[in-house]
């Protein structure tokens, strides 16, 4: 607990002099600002994950993608897989599903590289991208025969139909008043 007393101090030292820490890192002389360090606001919930019991255990974070943010995709799948992994301490296998031809791009190559200008890459993110059409290919087909099974078991319980089918029916909501 003692050690905590060193962070307000530093963080001081920072605001007093935030052009000297760049040069201090080895990094040539520039204006430099102070921002807001504070990243609690980061809404970092992804569609799915799903933890895998392999030898050795894995996540699988699944995003699924019906339009076209090709742009916005990649830092978001990096994002959340990198909250996966420190939340759960473990390995993450990302994939982009691709739901319609829109979601597609030439950006989603399933690799995310960051690094400076005439530097090697300081941070390399690979993720797997899936689109309607391979995921119909003879590899998947057993996958999604039982996802459309199951997907035919929900739709006969009697909190839905079919997600295919064109009516929509709800989830009975139970009254405040019942003391649920």
């Amino acid at each position: 607990m003692a050690e905590r007393g060193f962070d307000p101090t530093l963080k001081d030292l920072v605001e007093a002099g935030p052009d000297d820490w760049p040069v201090l890192l080895g990094q040539p002389p520039a204006p430099t600002t102070v921002i807001d360090a504070d990243i609690a606001t980061v809404s970092g919930a992804g569609d799915k994950a799903l933890r895998v019991a392999a030898d050795p255990p894995y996540l699988v974070h699944l995003e699924f993608q019906t339009g076209h943010d090709a742009t916005e995709l990649p830092p978001k799948l990096h994002l959340r897989s990198t909250l996966l992994e420190y939340r759960h301490r473990l390995l993450v296998r990302t994939a982009a599903v691709l739901l319609r031809p829109e979601a597609d791009s030439p950006v989603l190559t399933g690799l995310r590289e960051l690094g400076f200008p005439g530097e090697v890459a300081y941070e390399t993110f690979r993720y797997r991208r899936r689109s309607r059409v391979e995921s119909q290919s003879r590899t998947c087909y057993s996958s999604i025969e039982s996802f459309e099974k199951r997907m035919k078991d929900f739709s006969k319980s009697s909190r839905c139909r079919s997600p295919f089918s064109s009516s929509v029916s709800f989830v009975r909501r139970i009254p405040k008043s019942a003391g649920v």
